[in-house]
């Protein structure tokens, strides 16, 4: 199997950003950090994705102007109203959404994130079922924004679940309420776990 990215950021004993960094900005790295990253690279024959060149790129985006949206469950009524709304940006920008539906399936989100990350000018990611640094390892070079997620080396989209969680405690507790119960979601869902956190320190 050939090394990814995540294999060189691990033996460079970096973040997987500043691996990414490397070949897609180096200029933002110390001459050391960048140096050992390479370095690794070599040494394990990782070949980044070929880059684009800015003017091929820029007509790219003028011809197609294609944003792919993922997402894990298009009938859960949260992703519902997201696409739409994103259809409706998309559509003042003279871009093109593309929709997939993983089925809550990390396995099929990996299927699709790889088919289009070279078919698309941007990648919208909701909820990703993978690690988040597993999905900008498979996104690669193209422009990737994560949706209910919270990690370094790309933008993100999170919801204000703090000020959301605290409004309900407060009310609850206005009522005279003192022992309040939280029903979870899905175990594995970053969003649920984050809300836990939350309501715990409220």
């Amino acid at each position: 199997m050939a090394p990814t990215l995540t294999d060189v950021a691990k033996g460079a004993n970096v973040a997987l950003s500043t691996a990414s960094r490397a070949f897609s900005d180096p200029g933002r790295l110390g001459p050391q950090t960048l140096r050992k990253v390479l370095t690794v690279a070599q040494e394990l024959g990782y070949e980044p994705p070929v880059a684009r060149t800015a003017e091929s790129a820029t007509a790219a985006r003028a011809e197609t102007a294609t944003v792919a949206l993922v997402v894990p469950d298009i009938a859960n009524p949260v992703f519902g109203a997201f696409v739409k709304a994103a259809q409706g940006e998309c559509r003042h920008h003279r871009q093109t959404v593309v929709l997939a539906d993983t089925d809550l399936d990390p396995d099929r989100e990996r299927e699709v994130l790889t088919h289009l990350r070279e078919r698309a000018d941007g990648l919208v990611v909701c909820s990703p079922r993978l690690d988040a640094d597993d999905v900008l390892d498979i996104c690669g070079r193209t422009p990737t924004v994560l949706v209910n997620r919270e990690t370094s080396g790309t933008d993100c989209v999170l919801a204000d679940a703090a000020h959301g969680m605290r409004q309900a405690v407060e009310y609850l507790a206005a009522l005279g309420h003192r022992r309040i119960a939280y029903v979870q979601g899905m175990r594995r869902s970053w969003s649920n776990a984050h809300r836990v956190d939350l309501i715990r320190t409220e």
